[in-house]
């Protein structure tokens, strides 16, 4: 896990700090497809305040994607930008993106930009993270 740390004055309260850090993170763009955002591709698995520290949980498409350092400093940088205060960015591998966390609207978007995105293999996160998996043996 790869954590990276920054450290910022005055934060406002915990829920404005969330609700700052969303926004920010709405502007920030996939660098491989502009005018995608990486909300649109569901990249940010969490955004939470513990102990005073914002953490935000940032998934990558694939496990050695190239443009993982470049979202990751621009993730960085909207958070600074934005000055919520102590926050660290959290590369969560684990479960493994999917196509499957593509918004909607981001689903349009790469339809508008000639990119046919894939097919939903599953209705909502809750069956990405069920424990009863249909390839799981039942007793």
């Amino acid at each position: 896990m790869n954590t990276y740390a920054l450290n910022l004055r005055s934060p406002p309260a915990d829920e404005d700090r969330v609700a700052l850090a969303w926004q920010a993170l709405a502007e920030v763009e996939d660098p491989e497809i502009p005018g995608l955002k990486i909300l649109d591709l569901g990249l940010i698995r969490f955004v939470r305040v513990h102990a005073g520290v914002l953490e935000v949980g940032l998934s990558p498409t694939y496990v050695g994607c190239p443009a993982t350092e470049v979202i990751h400093h621009d993730v960085v940088q909207a958070l600074r930008d934005a000055q919520i205060g102590a926050c660290i960015v959290t590369s969560v591998l684990s479960p493994a993106w999917s196509s499957d966390w593509i918004t909607t609207e981001g689903r349009q978007k790469l339809l508008q930009l000639g990119i046919v995105p894939p097919e939903r293999t599953v209705l909502n996160m809750r069956e990405v993270l069920r424990a009863d998996r249909p390839w799981r043996s039942h007793r």
